[in-house]
């Protein structure tokens, strides 16, 4: 019963399966987390990613000034890609949430394009310092012939939470605006996903 961005540092997955388990009646079976700071070095390491950005966005780059990306097919090295998905001051978690599958869809388009599903068991070694999972190598490989089908992205939809799917309250003990989910909303669209 807390906001779900803590839930992770607190009871670790296990934790995070039993918290969508109980607000949305679905139990995640695998996870992936990205060191943050090594993010922008994984997309250099590729040659940086085309991302198709949605919706302009200006904002503050901490220590250069403001930055703009305008909407349509952008390509981004490592240090914009992270700026582009972690901005915060002029937009809002929900556009945030949004501009993330933005990126994570150009990565996998970009190691789709590199060929590099060939190279996984390489790639799996390379990033694991960097990136914690529960996925095994056996499982990313069981699912590769999938994966080389996802590169026709009319097939991948994008589904996003967001204000109507949420009430705003504020907690009386600290008086932090957290976002309380509308269950049966957000259930509806985990299942549209799913199928």
């Amino acid at each position: 019963m807390n906001r779900i961005n803590v839930i992770l540092a607190r009871g670790g997955f296990d934790l995070m399966q039993d918290t969508f388990a109980y607000n949305f009646g679905i139990r995640p079976e695998y996870y992936i987390r990205i060191n943050v700071w090594a993010f922008g070095d994984i997309i250099d390491s590729l040659g940086g990613v085309d991302v198709n950005v949605a919706v302009p966005m200006t904002d503050e780059v901490p220590g250069e000034g403001y930055h703009t990306v305008q909407a349509g097919l952008v390509h981004m090295d490592g240090a914009t890609a992270e700026w582009y998905t972690r901005a915060r001051y002029a937009t809002s978690d929900f556009d945030r949430t949004r501009r993330h599958q933005e990126v994570l869809q150009a990565l996998f388009l970009k190691m789709l394009s590199l060929d590099a599903l060939q190279n996984i068991p390489e790639l799996y070694n390379t990033y694991q310092d960097n990136v914690t999972t529960n996925l095994t190598l056996e499982n990313i490989t069981h699912w590769l012939p999938l994966a080389t089908q996802l590169t026709d992205t009319s097939k991948v939809n994008q589904y996003l939470i967001t204000h109507d799917d949420v009430s705003d309250w504020t907690v009386p003990t600290s008086g932090a605006m957290v976002l309380l989910p509308h269950r049966e909303t957000i259930l509806n669209k985990i299942l549209e996903a799913v199928q």
